[in-house]
């Protein structure tokens, strides 16, 4: 995204319109911690391996079997989502943010980009180099790769209103991804395209680090609000994107104080989204926030509304 920026830019003062009171349903939302400290090795240099165990094997699955299923399910999440981008490409254009619908469609660029790297069934490359150092190779400059681990089952500790089929690691650029991809699932396709936006971020992060201890200092040291903030941008290109195939529905939402979700008829945006009751809870989860990103006119530039911002650091924890 050039200067633009992906996400760490810093918004104007907040606005305190609609958090004078508390809010009625504070649901509160822990996203991939525990993915995010998985490879937390890997951030001071040292192979990834398990403490006590050192053999890699015993934390990734490098099996044979494992290796041969995971290029499968890596090949269905990059043709669906490539041929989701593409055949849908009429309604993306119809994405109101110039800045949201560049970086969606960017997304598929970086798909596809990887998608000749030989290296990213994250499986195969640990049984090539068990002794896997990561202090120099995710450091380069040349930023063009990432690698997938395939996993099967829920993601633990993910509660089931923001459930994904995806999550990323920075320190070594791994996306984790479940085993059951569904390319006819709308919200399958947008955990994908959350965590390709995050691949994204990384990738700014390290064009403007000049050495491994400023990367260091912006990724992988805690800092809960500059991940607020990221999460805000991958949030509102969920927003976005779910609008237009939504046929503007959440941008027609009412008043954030006057949704009650509890009591919400999802209906409608179930027919017209395809998907099913079961889905209710991330729609849920979107709603919440759509309503004040587009009770103050949505993004303007790469700039989030204030309100947004506000709004999703008080209900968020990480």
């Amino acid at each position: 995204m050039g200067g633009e920026g992906l996400g760490i830019n810093k918004s104007a003062e907040t606005a305190d319109a609609l958090l004078a009171q508390p809010v009625e349903r504070r649901t509160v939302l822990k996203l991939g911690a525990a993915f995010a400290l998985l490879l937390n090795e890997a951030c001071k240099g040292k192979p990834v391996k398990p403490k006590q165990e050192q053999n890699p094997s015993q934390e990734f699955d490098i099996s044979p079997e494992a290796i041969e299923s995971a290029d499968k399910v890596i090949q269905a999440y990059e043709s669906g989502y490539i041929g989701f981008i593409r055949s849908n490409k009429e309604k993306i254009d119809r994405i109101k943010s110039p800045y949201f619908r560049k970086l969606i469609l960017e997304t598929a660029d970086l798909v596809q980009k990887n998608s000749k790297n030989p290296d990213k069934n994250f499986s195969r490359f640990l049984q090539k180099h068990p002794q896997l150092n990561t202090d120099n190779r995710y450091l380069n400059k040349d930023i063009s790769q990432f690698f997938y681990y395939a996993e099967s089952g829920e993601f633990v500790s993910v509660p089931q209103a923001v459930r994904a089929n995806a999550a990323f690691s920075p320190p070594v650029r791994v996306m984790k991804i479940r085993n059951k991809f569904d390319r006819n699932n709308l919200l399958h396709q947008v955990s994908y395209m959350h965590e390709l936006i995050h691949v994204l971020q990384d990738d700014e992060f390290r064009r403007n680090s000049d050495t491994k201890d400023e990367y260091y200092d912006k990724v992988l040291r805690y800092n809960s609000e500059r991940i607020k903030l990221m999460e805000a941008y991958t949030k509102v290109a969920e927003i976005e994107l779910l609008n237009v195939f939504s046929d503007g529905m959440l941008e027609k939402l009412p008043h954030p104080r006057q949704i009650d979700l509890d009591n919400f008829d999802f209906t409608k945006l179930l027919r017209i989204l395809n998907l099913s009751n079961t889905d209710i809870p991330r729609l849920q989860n979107v709603i919440l926030f759509a309503s004040p990103y587009f009770f103050e006119g949505g993004a303007k530039g790469n700039k989030l509304p204030d309100l947004f911002v506000k709004f999703h650091s008080e209900v968020t924890t990480y």
